[in-house]
C-alpha cells in the first residue's frame, strides 16, 4: 500500500501510528525494557504522550526525578547542558 493510500485511509493518524511503531521498536531494543511482556509494552505506549520540543527546550532540570520518565527521541537528539540555575 502506498503512502498516499495510507494517508487517505488513516488521515492524520499516519504520524501517530508511525511514532507508536518507533516507540515499540525502541522498547524492544532496550536491554531493560525488552523484558516487558507484549501487553505491558502496548499499555506503556498507550500511556505515553508525543511531545515536540524546540532546540533550546529543557527536558530535565538538575535534581528532577528523571528516573520516573521514559523518553524516546524519535527525531533529533538530547544534549547534556550544565547550568547554574
Amino acid at each position: 500500500m502506498g503512502r498516499d493510500t495510507l494517508i487517505k485511509v488513516l488521515g492524520d493518524q499516519v504520524q501517530v501510528i508511525t511514532f507508536k511503531n518507533i516507540q515499540k521498536w525502541a522498547i524492544e531494543k532496550d536491554d531493560m525494557l525488552n523484558k516487558l511482556t507484549k501487553i505491558q509494552i502496548e499499555k506503556t505506549i498507550d500511556n505515553m504522550k508525543i511531545s515536540n520540543y524546540k532546540v533550546s527546550d529543557i527536558i530535565f532540570t538538575k535534581g528532577s526525578p528523571c528516573s520516573q520518565k521514559i523518553v524516546i527521541v524519535i527525531e533529533g537528539s538530547l544534549k547534556k547542558v550544565l547550568t547554574n540555575i
